[in-house]
């Protein structure tokens, strides 16, 4: 398996970053969006379920060919 130079333990420690004042109304909901899914995000790096693992090991054989 290849290693990421993305630590857990890093992942763990970020603090929250504030949404940047000024933006279009566009990038904000997209901030606001990716927001609402980061919990989550973080939850599949931190213990990915089985059927993310399987996903990503038949990608990795399809791609191989």
């Amino acid at each position: 398996m290849t290693r990421t130079s993305t630590t857990f333990k890093g992942a763990e420690t970020k603090a929250p970053q504030p949404l940047e004042k000024g933006l279009n109304p566009a990038d904000m909901d997209d901030d606001l969006f990716y927001e609402s899914l980061k919990p989550q995000l973080d939850d599949l790096m931190k213990a990915p379920g089985d059927e993310v693992i399987s996903r990503i090991l038949e990608y990795s054989r399809k791609t191989k060919k």
